[in-house]
Parts: C-alpha cells; sequence; structure tokens
C-alpha cells in the first residue's frame, strides 16, 4: 500500500510540476522543485537510508521524463533524501519550521550540486549568474511549498499507521 500511495504522489507531483507549475510566471523565471522537497521531507520523516532510495527513484523518474541527462537529478534528490535523513533523529519530525529550512537549504546545495554536475558535462553556465538569479528564488519557492507537502506527507504516514495497525 505504501508504494503505490508514494508512487501515486510522485507521479502527481511530476504531472503539477511539469503542467501547472511550468505555466506560473513566477519572478526569478524559475519554477518550485516538487520531487527534492518531497525526498527532503521524505528523508526528514524516514531516515537517510529510505530517503535516499525514496530520491533516487523519484529523481529517475523525473530524469527520464525531462529529457536531459538521466541521473543528475537523481543523484542530487537521492543525495537530498539521504543528508535530510540524517537530520531525522535530531529534530522534531511535527514541527512545519524544519521541513522550511531544510528545503531553503537543501535547494541551495543540491541545485548548486545540479548545476555544477551540468558544467562538468561542458554545460556553458556562468555559476554565479545562475546561482543568484535561479537558485536562491527557487530555494524561496520550495521553502513556502514545503510545509503544504510536509503535512500532506505526515498525514499520509498517520493514514498508513492506522492501516496497518
Amino acid at each position: 500500500m505504501r508504494f503505490v500511495m508514494l508512487a501515486v504522489t510522485v507521479s502527481l507531483a511530476v504531472a503539477v510540476q511539469s503542467t501547472w507549475l511550468a505555466k506560473i510566471d513566477l519572478p526569478g523565471y524559475v519554477k518550485p522543485d516538487l520531487i527534492l522537497i518531497l525526498a527532503i521531507a521524505y528523508g526528514l520523516y524516514h531516515g537517510f537510508y529510505k530517503g535516499a532510495i525514496f530520491g533516487l527513484i523519484a529523481g529517475l523518474f523525473m530524469d527520464v521524463l525531462s529529457g536531459g541527462i538521466v541521473g543528475i537529478g537523481a543523484l542530487a534528490k537521492m543525495t537530498a533524501g539521504f543528508s535530510a535523513g540524517l537530520l531525522q533523529k535530531i529534530i522534531f519530525r511535527d514541527n512545519l519550521l524544519v521541513p522550511v529550512l531544510a528545503a531553503f537549504l537543501g535547494t541551495v546545495i543540491f541545485e548548486a550540486f545540479n548545476l555544477l554536475m551540468h558544467i562538468s558535462f561542458h554545460a556553458n553556465y556562468r555559476f554565479d549568474l545562475l546561482f543568484i538569479s535561479a537558485i536562491l528564488p527557487m530555494a524561496v519557492y520550495n521553502s513556502l511549498l514545503a510545509p503544504l507537502l510536509y503535512y500532506f506527507l505526515l498525514k499520509m504516514e498517520k493514514f498508513l499507521a492506522d492501516r496497518e495497525a
């Protein structure tokens, strides 16, 4: 049951990110990354191992559908889920401020990593300009959406826990 619900959640997030969010004109011309937010939230809730697996599978799914270089986004999201999962034992999971801060810092770190990976494949990007004009606005958008997705994840986990009991 958990796998099916996670698959539906990831599929919905990819669909929303690719359709509705792609058409919204936000300042900075960047869009929130729902899969990154979900990977961070899942890692915060379930720990580093499950966060890494979730980030890898969800990121790979997004990479395959996006048509870009397959694996770069998956690696970044796997690392984000793993890193957020390392915080699982030292945070209070029900506090909605935690995913806001984790999403902001995670977006900055892992989108910078993603950008550096693209540059290593000979993409012609200026890191400093893209960091200011794209990564920081995306971090703000992701941190604004993080409480909603984290709250949804908490409700889903409580629902699954009640069904298993």
